[in-house]
Order: C-alpha cells, then sequence, then structure tokens
C-alpha cells in the first residue's frame, strides 16, 4: 500500500502530539488547520449526529423525531445502500461500530439501539444513565459524551459505567462535547455550536489539539442568513479510515462530506480585543477571536464597578468571527455586554 505524503505529515503530527502527552511534559493545546482533499455529495436534508467509516464502508445516523435513522452510504456517490429508521419518538445520536454490531445511542430517552452491522437487523437496546450525544470505541471501551465536559467509558457488551474523565484546558471545563471519533489514540470532538474538533487524550481528559475548520464550508453562514438552511446546520461528523489514513467531515444539513487533512498553523497567536456592546435586556455582538485564546460573554449592570458576571460558557477561540446573541433576565435595566478574552 501506497501512503501519500500528507498522509505522511499526519502521522508524524500524531506521534508528535503523542510525546508531547507523555507524563512530566507541560502541554499546551496545537492550534491545527486544514486542508480539503476531495469532497463527495451528502444528503442535505439529513441532521447529521453520527458517522463512522469501517473497513470501506461509511455509516451516517441522524437526529429528530421522526426523522431519525441508520444509513449505510457508498462513498463517493453518495448512493444509500441501506437504512433503517427509529421509532417516531427518537431523536437518534451518535454511532460507533463494535466488531460486528453498530451502536446508535439517542438523545433524552437514554436508550441505545444495536444493529448486525451487515444487515441493520436490530438486536437489542439497552439503557444508559445520561443525555446521548457523542458515541466512539476505542477498541475496548465505547465513549459517550452527553453534552457537558464528560466522557463515559462503557463496557461496549454490557453496556455498564466504567468511569468518567473531565475534558478540560489549562484548568478550565470544556463542555458542549458533540460528535466523537477515535484517531490513532485520541478522541476527536466536535464542540456544539463551533467551528473546530478538540483533540483529547481519553486518559487525563486533556484537550491537546484544536482544529479550526472555518470556513469548510464556504457558504454555510450566507445560507442561514438568507433562511436557506436552519441555525442547527453546525459542523457535527467525524469519520476516520484507519486503513488509508483518511479523515471525513461534515456537518448538520451540509450538502457534502469533505476529505481532509490537518496540519499545524504557522500564523502567530495574537490576543483579540475586548469588545463591548450596550443594550436593554438583549444584545448581539459580533466579534473576530483570536488563535490561542478563550472568550466568554459577560454581563453588566453598572460599568462604574468593575463587576462583570459570565453569560454561559466560555469557549476556545479559532480565529473566525463569532456572533454571540444574549438575553438578560434583568427587566427594566440598562445592560451591558462583553466578550471577555484571555490569552492562553
Amino acid at each position: 500500500m501506497i501512503i501519500s505524503h500528507y498522509r505522511i505529515r499526519f502521522l508524524f503530527w500524531i506521534i508528535a502530539v503523542a510525546v508531547l502527552a507523555l507524563p512530566g511534559t507541560l502541554l499546551r493545546a496545537q492550534f491545527l488547520t486544514y486542508q480539503v482533499v476531495d469532497s463527495y455529495p451528502h444528503d442535505p436534508r439529513v441532521y447529521t449526529q453520527g458517522l463512522i467509516f469501517n473497513e470501506g464502508k461509511l455509516f451516517l445516523g441522524t437526529g429528530l423525531n421522526a426523522g431519525s435513522f441508520l444509513r449505510h452510504i457508498d462513498l463517493p456517490s453518495g448512493k444509500i445502500l441501506r437504512e433503517i429508521s427509529l421509532p417516531e419518538k427518537y431523536f437518534g445520536e451518535g454511532i460507533a461500530i463494535v466488531e460486528n454490531r453498530i451502536i446508535q445511542l439517542t438523545w433524552l430517552s437514554r436508550t441505545g439501539f444495536v444493529y448486525d452491522a451487515q444487515t441493520f437487523e436490530q438486536l437489542r437496546t439497552f439503557s444508559y444513565d445520561t443525555e446521548g450525544w457523542g458515541l466512539a470505541y476505542d477498541g475496548t471501551r465505547l465513549i459517550l459524551s452527553d453534552g457537558t465536559d464528560r466522557l463515559y467509558f462503557l463496557d461496549p457488551n454490557t453496556f455498564e459505567n466504567q468511569g468518567h474523565v473531565n475534558v478540560h484546558h489549562e484548568g478550565k471545563p470544556i463542555e458542549h462535547l458533540n460528535e466523537l471519533e477515535f484517531i490513532e489514540g485520541k478522541v476527536w470532538a466536535n464542540q456544539w455550536y463551533t467551528e473546530h474538533v478538540l483533540v483529547i487524550d481519553p486518559q487525563t481528559g486533556a484537550v491537546t489539539a484544536l482544529i479550526d475548520f472555518a470556513g469548510l464550508y464556504p457558504d454555510l453562514r450566507k445560507r442561514i442568513s438568507f433562511g436557506l438552511l436552519g441555525t442547527g446546520a453546525v459542523l457535527n461528523g467525524i469519520a476516520y479510515d484507519n486503513r488509508d489514513k483518511r479523515i471525513f467531515i461534515t456537518g448538520k444539513l451540509w450538502p457534502r462530506i469533505y476529505e481532509v487533512i490537518v496540519h499545524p498553523l504557522t500564523e502567530p497567536i495574537t490576543p483579540s480585543i475586548i469588545s463591548h456592546a450596550f443594550g436593554v435586556g438583549s444584545a448581539t455582538l459580533t466579534t473576530r477571536t483570536s488563535r490561542g485564546i478563550w472568550y466568554q460573554v459577560e454581563m453588566s449592570n453598572d460599568l462604574s464597578v468593575e463587576e462583570w458576571k459570565p453569560v454561559g460558557p466560555a469557549f476556545l477561540g479559532t480565529g473566525h468571527e463569532k456572533t454571540f446573541e444574549v438575553l438578560s433576565d434583568i427587566q427594566g435595566s440598562d445592560v451591558f455586554y462583553r466578550i471577555a478574552v484571555t490569552p492562553m
């Protein structure tokens, strides 16, 4: 088998991250970018919740009540080769493959489905104690996300909870972990409503890298603003071809699946300027965040005293424009908002 030069570069990057993660090493997250190698048709009507590539086959799990199913898709044509729907009351979520079984989560029902990977025959159901968001398999354990900063480990046969890790970076929790993939010893996670993917050490929960996928779907923001896509059309879907070292990325309601390579950024890390806004009860802020920073919306009722309260969680900045929509439950008062930025 011939491995192209860019896949060799990717393997060297994986080795470098592994060395940096050795015990006793002071690790700060690497900031990575991407290059599109190819793209393939994807059904733009589906709410992508899980994506896996196994032994030359691409599988897709989708969400929405009365719109959730599991598909086997031909790559590169996008043709549906096999499909099974979930009962209407279930909202489908992440998927993973364990030997000859496909596991599919549901969101709030705390019910999982197990299928034969060849025939899609339903073999059984199981239950779990959290919401179901993303799912991956590391060869020994299932890894489940529930939208918080936790990754849970489940026995792949009994589905019993075997513990969890809290995902963090420099002492800060990283929440909204969504779709997952296990790639070369690391967990890759979409962070809900962002355009980046986190690379996580499953042993410690530390974020070792952040991949900026801004601009991957070039017309995304324009199509949302013109009402051609729902605001839920976010980046969500990671699959890995373990044999040929290929990475596939897509999103909810996206018309393409992108084959990409990742590599370190060469741009300098520059902290952003704090942005301010004034509003009564609500505000929409737009700013360009910088790579290598934390950003968070904060609120104040009195600018004469420097007391700012956080509104929502903190996120890692990745260098592209970010719009915040914030609402206050304080009525009849002037409310000031800002985006607080902390250089890493």
